[in-house]
């Protein structure tokens, strides 16, 4: 009888401990598949598409312009920032609007085209260490014919030839300028992809003052940093210039630096 008892105590013991071993592997295995998960998501780039409400645009009215952000199959709410730049082709004339959440990934603005003609705009878009800043050509009103081959005969002029950009973006350079904490950063990217390993120099001058320049580093793919430190806090113009192989350009922009 004494034997039984054993028996089915060290039985027990068997059963519990090999159940405890299950439970630990298996927690084991999801905290690997979450860890797996965790860093896939990491190594996939932030996706953005840009979409207008209604599809076809008039002068005068009101339209949304709407960019969705995704990281794989995931929407993202979570940016830091979402500005969108319009401006009419041929214009230097660039308007920047900081865009609202909406949820589901998509953030947007509301704006109205004061004219017909052909407009662009781009999504500068912030979110988890990434940066995406696609751009979309816009048709407001009824465009006319020569209007649209002017606007594919400039493209494929460019397609075979680097141009220097003086803001109209017409060597498909996109230049996003900020300041942050002392720095001036700008993330340069042609086409859908971060224009890397480009030499980039700022000129940065006050009014009529002196003017600086200064050599950024590459940080991450695309994005360029230097310290600068403004002797008062003023709107200084920044010039930045860019340069890898046969592609040089430049771009200005007014910027408030405290």
């Amino acid at each position: 009888m004494r034997k039984l008892g054993l028996l089915l105590l060290l039985s027990t013991i068997f059963v519990v401990l090999s159940a405890c071993g299950s439970e630990e592997k298996n927690n084991a295995n999801n905290n690997d598949d979450q860890q797996n998960s965790e860093e896939n998501q990491e190594l996939q780039a932030i996706e953005v598409k840009i979409k207008t409400v209604p599809e076809t645009l008039k002068p005068k009215e009101i339209t949304t312009i709407q960019a969705k952000v995704t990281q794989g199959s995931e929407n993202v709410n979570d940016a830091q920032e979402v500005e969108f730049e319009l401006w009419k082709k041929g214009s230097e004339d660039h308007e920047k609007m900081k865009a609202e959440k909406q949820g589901k990934g998509i953030y947007s603005i509301q704006h109205t085209f004061d004219e017909k003609g052909i407009y662009y705009v781009i999504a500068h878009v912030t979110a988890r260490d990434m940066h995406n800043m696609p751009q979309k050509k816009l048709n407001v009103g009824n465009v006319s014919e020569n209007e649209e081959k002017s606007e594919a005969h400039d493209h494929n002029e460019n397609e075979n030839k680097e141009e220097h950009s003086h803001g109209d973006h017409s060597d498909g350079v996109a230049v996003h300028l900020m300041n942050k904490e002392g720095k001036l950063m700008v993330h340069l990217q042609k086409g859908e992809e971060p224009l890397a390993e480009a030499k980039v120099r700022f000129e940065v001058w006050k009014d009529n003052g002196k003017h600086q320049y200064i050599d950024a580093k590459e940080g991450k793919e695309g994005e360029y940093a230097a310290e600068f430190n403004a002797d008062s806090t003023s709107t200084y113009t920044v010039n930045v210039h860019y340069e890898k192989g046969e592609l040089h350009g430049h771009q200005k922009q007014e910027i408030e630096i405290k």
